[in-house]
């Protein structure tokens, strides 16, 4: 029984962070941080829960057309309507519980204003996450390919078409450049040139890798998604299953480490970018999951495509 409680436990605390529970590492940094002043940070609790507010309000406004449209489904949609309340519920004293509270709503805010906007727009949001993905690869390439520059292992001509492709990018963010029908393509191009450049200038491997990577789409993060959810739903399964003595407690342990594998996929999501691994590490897990689904007989198998 002691062993199952630890399975048990050590469930509930994977499903948590596959949910997205417990806050984030600014969350904790908060919480321990001894450098603020109260007042301080009942100051900064007040101005952020009134900043935060207002991004309720304005997501909820977005959400209920795309809602009635039959764009945004009704679980988001809920969810979006359940966010004044939770906001309702956090205090406005700077102490370290609300601003866990805070930081674990502001996450929830982000997710779901995502979601509205993926509804709303997917293509424009998989545009605006390739321009965030490409220019943080451009800041990181900047100095190292200065310094190569600097070094004579890249030629000026070619530092100069890497800063001519850094003021295109900023436009496209900025809005002051038309981002045209063939934007997708145009970041390709530019990714790979600079990979090829960074790859002249001997930068690591970790920027090379990063820049080789694929932007993650709206298609990624609902497939994403979609698997957490399956996972959680069989972990429930399993874990009643095994307290029934349906099962060996082995099951679940077996279950856990594919759950594992699902975290460190949302992990690398969260990057900003995917790489052809990460692809095809989320269809093995699948087809793991599906076979586990199918061997203990659950309904669940035909949910892990």
């Amino acid at each position: 029984m002691k062993k199952y409680l630890r399975l048990a436990a050590a469930a509930v605390v994977l499903s948590m962070a596959l949910a997205g529970c417990g806050g984030d590492d600014s969350s904790t940094e908060t919480a321990t941080s001894e450098t603020t002043t109260q007042t301080e940070e009942y100051e900064d609790l007040t101005e952020k829960l009134n900043n935060l507010s207002d991004e309720i309000t304005n997501l909820a406004a977005k959400a209920e057309p795309l809602h009635e449209q039959g764009k945004l489904d009704s679980d988001k949609y809920a969810a979006v309507q359940q966010l004044s309340t939770t906001l309702a519920d956090i205090g406005t004293e700077g102490n370290s519980e609300n601003m866990l509270k805070y930081n674990e709503l502001k996450k929830q805010v982000d997710d779901l204003t995502y979601d509205v906007n993926a509804a709303e727009n997917p293509q424009g949001l998989d545009e605006d996450t390739a321009l965030t993905s490409l220019m943080e690869c451009i800041e990181e390439a900047e100095p190292v390919l200065t310094s190569a520059n600097e070094q004579g292992k890249l030629p000026d001509d070619r530092l100069a078409e890497f800063e001519a492709y850094k003021t295109e990018v900023q436009g496209y963010i900025d809005g002051t450049t038309e981002r045209g029908d063939n934007l997708t393509e145009r970041l390709a191009e530019i990714r790979s040139d600079i990979t090829t450049m960074a790859s002249q200038a001997e930068a690591d491997n970790d920027l090379i890798d990063k820049l080789i990577a694929s932007p993650v789409t709206v298609d990624d993060k609902a497939h994403l998604e979609e698997l957490i959810d399956n996972y959680l739903m069989l972990q429930d399964e399993v874990q009643n299953k095994v307290n029934a003595g349906e099962l060996e407690e082995s099951k679940l342990t077996e279950l856990m480490t594919a759950g594992v594998k699902v975290a460190e996929l949302k992990e690398a999501l969260q990057s900003g970018n995917i790489t052809e691994e990460t692809k095809e590490s989320m269809t093995s897990v699948s087809a793991e999951l599906k076979t586990f689904a199918e061997g203990i007989g659950s309904s669940l198998a035909e949910s892990f495509n």
